[in-house]
């Protein structure tokens, strides 16, 4: 792949595209649609792209394939050479009252997350994700809460900014968006984690804190922070 992409850039209508991109993109940013490529020089194009123009913006670039499939074939593809790409799944929506499965939406929240944290090298999604309504960013980052030792909340409070987040609060926290208080204790599953974290308070302050194990209820890892996403 390497001798591809050098292939790539050694290419004169590369150079153009290339000079053209980091000519016009601060002013007007506007899609870009290649062409007549097969998958392998299809694969070069893009790491070449993404490489040559990634001081350019402090957003990641938008990959837009035409189904899931080919989402994942790319994002798994970046990753051989140490390019962060994320999957930006579409809404999953339910037209029935029965319970669901919301992991879908907690993973658009972790990838719109770190889109504002630049976590990602590149989004890579599908035409109806990308077409759909979304939580703006100033509310994200609103509803977004990071819990460290020099953070002062009391539980009750805490608590409640989980469910005006969308937490639901359950006796024993066991799957993401779940929370659970017994006094000064306070479980989170935040979409951030693949795993929960327990809080544990004197007063407002934080007094401990580490990931436990839903299975056993055992904490394991101490953390000194941890970023609590809404749902």
């Amino acid at each position: 792949m390497s001798l591809l992409i050098d292939a790539v850039r050694q290419d004169g209508e590369y150079g153009q595209l290339l000079a053209a991109v980091k000519r016009g993109f601060r002013d007007k940013p506007l899609p870009l649609l290649a062409n007549g490529l097969c998958e392998g020089a299809s694969d070069a194009f893009i790491t070449a792209l993404l490489q040559d123009t990634a001081s350019l913006s402090p957003t990641p670039p938008l990959i837009v394939c035409s189904e899931e499939k080919e989402c994942l074939r790319i994002k798994d593809m970046l990753a051989l050479f140490g390019m962060q790409a994320a999957f930006y799944p579409v809404r999953d929506l339910t037209f029935y009252n029965i319970s669901a499965s919301h992991e879908y939406e907690h993973e658009r929240i972790r990838v719109l997350s770190g889109i504002l944290s630049g976590a990602f090298d590149a989004v890579i999604t599908t035409p109806d994700a990308m077409l759909g309504y979304t939580i703006s960013a100033d509310r994200l980052l609103d509803a977004t809460l990071t819990l460290d030792f020099d953070t002062r909340i009391d539980p009750e409070d805490l608590a409640r900014r989980l469910i005006e987040a969308g937490y639901a609060r359950v006796d024993m926290v066991d799957g993401a968006g779940q929370f659970a208080r017994r006094g000064g204790i306070v479980d989170i599953y935040s979409p951030a984690a693949d795993r929960p974290f327990r809080a544990e308070f004197f007063g407002d302050e934080l007094d401990t804190m580490g990931y436990f194990d839903p299975d056993t209820q055992r904490r394991s890892d101490n953390v000194d922070s941890v970023v609590v996403l809404p749902v």
